[in-house]
């Protein structure tokens, strides 16, 4: 098994265990789809704006060049570059566990980065970007053949409710692609009312 996908199984699904372990059982089941059929609307030149009523997420994806595949459930969309390349993954997660911080949400919320961050170490990944606030965090990492990022944002007013970004990527695309990873992480939002 290559180091990328030890990254990848070590870091989009400690994530999930700890907060939907019910998604795990899910995860393989996708269906491919049009652009047309997602839920969102074109925006510029190149770009969608991609939202999830289910957990309240929206995020500017790439209009073109990959293959969009929507979760069994509505959690997550995957895009897969036309030769497999590039990975982007946005989903949604509930049930934040706040027993993990003495039933605090946003220290349990800094748990999970801090966990994510903690098995990309262990599987032999460069973290090069870490960075945990209350209401969201930032992960760069690389190993010699892929760069990753993953970014994930809790609501104030829902703060059991995630939403989160992954993407994956050759390094020597970086030039190319970091736009598009910066664009991307930039719009990544989570609007919830009240409970």
């Amino acid at each position: 098994m290559a180091v990328g996908e030890i990254m990848h199984l070590l870091f989009r699904p400690v994530m999930l265990a700890l907060l939907v372990p019910s998604v795990i059982a899910h995860a393989g089941a996708q269906e491919a789809v049009g652009l047309e059929q997602l839920p969102g609307k074109p925006i510029d030149k190149g770009w969608f704006y991609y939202t999830n009523e289910r957990y309240g997420l929206s995020v500017e994806i790439p209009a073109s060049g990959f293959v969009y595949e929507l979760g069994e459930r509505g959690d997550e969309l995957t895009m897969t570059s036309q030769d497999g390349e590039q990975t982007i993954t946005v989903y949604g997660s509930q049930d934040v566990d706040p027993n993990l911080r003495g039933n605090n949400l946003t220290l349990a919320f800094a748990a999970l980065a801090e966990a994510q961050i903690d098995a990309m170490r262990l599987g032999g990944i460069e973290v090069t970007l870490e960075h945990i606030d209350p209401l969201w965090f930032e992960v760069g990492a690389t190993d010699a053949s892929y760069l990753y990022y993953q970014k994930g944002l809790i609501s104030a007013n829902c703060p059991t409710l995630t939403a989160n970004l992954w993407i994956k990527y050759p390094v020597e695309e970086h030039n190319a692609f970091d736009e598009v990873v910066r664009r991307m992480s930039k719009s990544l939002s989570m609007e919830c009312a009240a409970q």
